[in-house]
């Protein structure tokens, strides 16, 4: 079972969900909830200018109540269970062009498309 499941199963809805982590953490309905992962020393910058803006930081990791999520990892995003509404700092399967294999292969497969060769801006 996954933590994101066991952490569900605590609550009876998302909205009790909700009302439970804007109790924990003083937030009012119309403030906007954040969740950067790391701590409370990582990514200090962006958390400084959220809270600046009025939205104010949440800490339960498995906790899919949120309107932004920041992460160091990818995994730690449940893609499939985001709303329209909610923010992550990743994209799901962006491997094509954040990785170096992914931006090789992609200009590799460039003379099909077009009749650049790849090799002339990239080593």
């Amino acid at each position: 079972q996954s933590r994101v499941k066991r952490w569900q199963d605590r609550f009876g809805s998302e909205a009790e969900e909700e009302a439970w982590l804007r109790r924990r953490y003083g937030a009012t309905e119309g403030e906007r909830l954040f969740f950067i992962a790391g701590g409370a020393h990582s990514y200090q910058g962006i958390r400084e200018a959220l809270l600046a803006r009025g939205w104010r930081e949440h800490r339960e990791e498995d906790s899919m109540v949120f309107d932004l999520k920041w992460t160091i990892k990818t995994s730690d995003i449940a893609f499939r269970a985001l709303n329209r509404d909610q923010i992550v700092n990743h994209f799901a399967r962006n491997g094509t062009v954040t990785t170096k294999v992914g931006l090789t292969h992609s200009l590799r497969r460039l003379t099909w498309f077009d009749e650049a060769d790849a090799d002339a801006f990239s080593p």
